[in-house]
């Protein structure tokens, strides 16, 4: 008998984004509607973001627990032994690194068009200073966003009824 395998994530808004400026790291997260974010934004990522070319940015729901790390190997549909440090390298890769100013992009977007899941824990891949990749979050609290970064690598994050933004993604690939 044949069983389809359950995908790991469904795909829930497709924002277009047109290009993003770029700015400083320090100024992003920043204004009325937002608390004041951790300082490891500021030690972990490059002092400027980037400006970014227009993309497409999916929003996907888990539907199970789930580390980053099994995140970063459905979307690039990679074994369950591929290394964390070769999961960072694809993402670049594959465009599905985000900036901050991005984020604050979607985020507008979607709060707009009153989409309810917005105000979910709303996680993001984005490039550290060093290279390496880490995991934002922003999420909705008092009327006012909330940021926090976390470091990749972490295994004992396990997230669900949570959202993940992923940039030029083919969600053909997710089994859906």
């Amino acid at each position: 008998m044949f069983t389809r395998k359950q995908s790991l994530f469904s795909v829930i808004a497709i924002t277009n984004l047109p290009e993003v400026p770029g700015k400083e790291t320090k100024q992003c997260f920043n204004g009325p509607q937002y608390w004041p974010h951790e300082n490891v934004f500021d030690q972990l990522l490059p002092a400027n973001q980037p400006k970014a070319a227009a993309c497409t940015i999916s929003t996907l729901a888990p539907s199970k627990y789930v580390t980053f790390i099994e995140w970063a190997r459905t979307i690039l549909d990679v074994p369950a032994d591929t290394p964390f440090q070769t999961l960072g390298k694809s993402l670049k890769e594959q465009g599905h690194i985000m900036t901050l100013p991005q984020v604050e992009y979607v985020i507008e977007v979607l709060e707009q068009a009153l989409y309810s899941g917005v105000h979910k824990d709303n996680y993001f891949f984005v490039e550290n200073e060093d290279g390496n990749i880490s995991v934002g979050c922003i999420f909705l609290e008092v009327r006012r966003w909330y940021t926090r970064l976390y470091r990749f690598v972490r295994h004992d994050c396990l997230v669900t009824d949570h959202n993940l933004l992923v940039r030029n993604l083919d969600a053909s690939k997710l089994d859906l």
